[in-house]
């Protein structure tokens, strides 16, 4: 999950094989009868190859267990319309064993169009429908707030995924059959979202044994379970198969039919500052539908030097750990150009399919000239 002043969301799958189905079924959440409705659901499997990263997000949203419309948004506080019957932190309850705060709420219907997707970790609630939030991908101190949500406005709360329910009952990974790393098999790799600068390293790398995830990375305890370690919707994370291993990740949920708002942040120095993404949307998106183009500044030449945000490409089809770049992307000239592998800047990619589904990515935003860090942000409509 974001925070002030940093960034935080690499492409494909290994071998990709994807299934994706759509289904109508009732949603069981807590909401006023009159706003009781059917959205979609979904599931799709994809297939990660032995010995490679296969860089992976999630499509879909776990099911909302409330749904309703906001009477008023201030500060860090929403609160919703009606009588909701909530108990004291129903919502911010910290999960057992590591305190992770298990809810977010989203906007999936906004007013005036600018917050539509925008998402808060969910701090605290009382009993009168009061949501207490953190900036969980809203930005910086200066857009950090809830002033773009207005009264009538649909907001959702649902569960953040976490290890223990994408890969759960043997889905998705190898039992590891030690904690040396010897005997480690099909290992979790969360990317640092909280690193400044470009190429960020691992914050935490766990693997499945004896019943539950164990990290080693940071080193901790192989009795410790992190089951309950959080997955935020708009990142990826990294399934490191080794040896013959070969797994396949399976996933359901939600679709996000509504409009998404990702953040993207710059710095005022280090260079440039990589956004390490996933789009939790389940169809193929072509650069020009993924509408990524207006959340970044425009390149000046097609030249290195006249180069600014880009947007980095990895190809997992093939069997190698730590991948370097495949692809990579600028906006100059009203088109999207390719400048790695190398081709004519004449060339447009805008209509390519370049979004696949479940495929992980970096925006890498330029040094953004001025004293502080800023941020802008990517609205996404579905294209379904």
């Amino acid at each position: 999950m974001q925070t002030a002043n940093h960034p935080r969301g690499l492409r494909f799958l290994s071998k990709l094989i994807i299934t994706v189905g759509l289904i109508s079924a009732a949603i069981a959440y807590q909401a006023p009868a009159q706003n009781v409705y059917t959205q979609p659901v979904g599931f799709y499997t994809a297939a990660c190859t032995n010995n490679s990263d296969s860089l992976v997000s999630i499509p879909f949203t776990q099911i909302p267990q409330f749904s309703g419309t906001v009477a008023l948004a201030t500060t860090n506080e929403i609160t919703v319309n009606g009588s909701p019957s909530w108990t004291a932190n129903q919502w911010a309850t910290p999960t057992t064993p590591n305190g992770y705060l298990p809810y977010y709420v989203q906007v999936v219907s906004n007013v005036a169009g600018t917050y539509c997707g925008a998402y808060y970790t969910i701090l605290a609630n009382d009993t009168a429908g009061d949501l207490y939030v953190g900036f969980a991908n809203s930005g910086l101190a200066s857009d950090n707030d809830v002033a773009g949500i207005q009264p009538g406005d649909y907001v959702n709360i649902f569960p953040f995924w976490q290890l223990g329910t994408v890969f759960t009952n043997g889905q998705g990974y190898v039992a590891s059959t030690s904690s040396l790393t010897a005997g480690r098999h099909t290992q979790v790799i969360f990317p640092n979202l909280s690193f400044i600068g470009e190429n960020p390293g691992a914050a935490d790398s766990y693997y499945y044994f004896n019943n539950a995830w164990r990290r080693y990375y940071p080193t901790t305890s192989a009795a410790s379970n992190y089951n309950d370690a959080v997955i935020a919707p708009d990142q990826y994370i990294t399934v490191r198969n080794v040896a013959a291993d070969v797994t396949t990740f399976m996933g359901i949920g939600q679709v996000p039919t509504y409009t998404l708002r990702i953040p993207l942040f710059a710095q005022p120095a280090n260079g440039g500052q990589d956004n390490v993404l996933g789009l939790y949307r389940p169809a193929v998106q072509t650069l020009a539908q993924s509408g990524l183009s207006g959340a970044l500044v425009p390149s000046i030449s097609s030249l290195a030097s006249g180069r600014r945000d880009t947007l980095l490409m990895f190809d997992n089809t093939t069997q190698l750990q730590n991948r370097g770049v495949s692809q990579s992307f600028y906006f100059f000239n009203n088109g999207w150009r390719r400048f790695y592998p190398t081709t004519s800047a004449t060339i447009d990619y805008s209509q390519s399919n370049i979004f696949l589904v479940t495929q992980g990515f970096v925006v890498r935003k330029a040094t953004n000239g001025v004293a502080t860090p800023t941020v802008s942000q990517w609205i996404n409509q579905p294209n379904y």
